[in-house]
């Protein structure tokens, strides 16, 4: 192809020179472009294996935290029919309460005895030696 000026033949024609120049420029936007584009469908491609993953795990979530209502609602069932024993239940631990209160008075009912017999003769062992001493002192 001939790329002479068709107006001076002596020259160069800069337009066909400045054509082949865009036209490269273009071809290489294009390449450019076609890999900016493979890389844009890899990254969505990606996405989108990520966001199916994350459905399954959030519906997961959803049918854990279904057994975790139902299990709530039993939960909630179960302590008023456990609320709705207790008072029987709490006479019944008053009057253990009371019978273990009863039950250490009567076992320290001896104790208290025996503290009182040793103390009433220490007493007595005393008063019959001052009363010695004393007698011992008064005679001579």
């Amino acid at each position: 192809m001939d790329e002479k000026c068709i107006l001076n033949a002596e020259r160069d024609c800069l337009g066909l020179i400045k054509a082949k120049e865009l036209e490269h420029d273009l071809n290489d936007l294009r390449k450019q472009n076609s890999s900016s584009h493979e890389r844009i469908f890899e990254r969505l491609g990606d996405l989108e294996k990520q966001e199916g993953i994350q459905g399954v795990q959030y519906e997961n979530i959803l049918e854990k935290l279904g057994d975790l209502t139902n299990n709530l609602n039993d939960l909630k069932a179960d302590s008023k029919e456990v609320v709705s024993k207790l008072p029987p239940l709490t006479h019944r631990v008053d009057s253990l309460e009371q019978l273990s209160t009863d039950v250490k008075e009567i076992q320290s009912k001896p104790g208290k005895r025996w503290e009182s017999i040793v103390e009433k003769a220490i007493l007595l062992v005393v008063s019959g030696v001052v009363g010695f001493v004393l007698a011992q002192v008064g005679l001579k």
